[in-house]
């Protein structure tokens, strides 16, 4: 398993993955989720990804401020029979990027009627904070 920036050879697989609201909680839209976007994001090392044989079978996306350090997207392949391994060796990672950084804590989350996504985080040794909804609206 290896865990590297992205690049613009990963946008199948990972795009692939993000269409799969299920392996994240998360809402992929076309617009925003461009080539040209993501690698912008890593380019400010901020978007990671797993590859297992050749494949993208995970990922995340960092969101921070002085103040907060978000894991968004944070993606594992759900028909990877090693899911809970790869979830571990993603969050480690971004848990080390979030030390290096000065934070102290990583927060993520996730829709909170998900038990699979939410026992994720609950084996990574996360707690949990009350309920929340995540509510968006397009810019166009």
């Amino acid at each position: 398993m290896d865990i590297r920036p992205y690049t613009s050879a990963d946008y199948e697989g990972l795009i692939s993955l993000y269409k799969n609201h299920h392996a994240y909680g998360g809402h992929f839209s076309p617009s925003r989720d461009t080539d040209d976007r993501l690698s912008a994001t890593s380019k400010q090392g901020d978007l990671y990804v797993a590859h297992h044989n050749g494949k993208v079978t995970g990922s995340f996306m960092i969101l921070e401020n002085p103040h907060t350090f978000w894991l968004i997207r944070f993606v594992v392949d759900p028909m990877l029979p090693s899911g809970q391994e790869l979830a571990t060796a993603l969050f480690e990672k971004a848990h080390g990027l979030a030390r290096e950084r000065g934070h102290e804590s990583v927060m993520v989350y996730t829709d909170s009627n998900d038990q699979s996504l939410n026992q994720r985080y609950t084996n990574l040794g996360c707690h949990q904070a009350d309920d929340y909804r995540c509510y968006w609206k397009e810019v166009a």
